[in-house]
């Protein structure tokens, strides 16, 4: 499935199981996909894809911009964030509202893509 996703999307990345707490995350600089090999952590379809999806665009972002110009732009964004909450500094994370542009984007291409991925896994029954 993810080698699907990445052909579709024409991005290099390599892709690396390793025990993480989400899904999927894509490693800004490194080319890396990580996917999530920890047990019971893929407890649902539809999120598996839009977060694989959501960091496979990440990696859009950077194939399109450069991985330095991306990672400069996204540290300022970051920044500028913590800069309004100096209480919460890695609460860009979590911000719902998705406020850093970088991370709007790929969600917002995530949510809207899910679908026909999903139909598509389906079909093949690979999910």
């Amino acid at each position: 499935m993810i080698a699907d996703i990445l052909k579709d999307h024409k991005v290099k990345v390599r892709v690396v199981h390793k025990p993480i707490k989400d899904y999927a995350y894509y490693v800004l600089g490194k080319g890396v996909l990580e996917i999530s090999n920890k047990k019971g952590v893929i407890r649902n379809e539809k999120d598996f894809i839009v977060t694989v999806l959501h960091e496979t665009w990440h990696a859009v972002q950077a194939t399109k911009m450069g991985w330095k110009k991306l990672r400069d732009s996204y540290e300022l964004e970051i920044a500028h964030w913590q800069s309004k909450h100096p209480k919460d500094l890695d609460g860009w994370m979590r911000d719902k509202r998705k406020e850093i542009s970088f991370e709007r984007e790929a969600e917002k291409y995530a949510q809207k893509n899910w679908k026909q991925w999903y139909s598509k896994f389906k079909k093949q029954n690979l999910i």
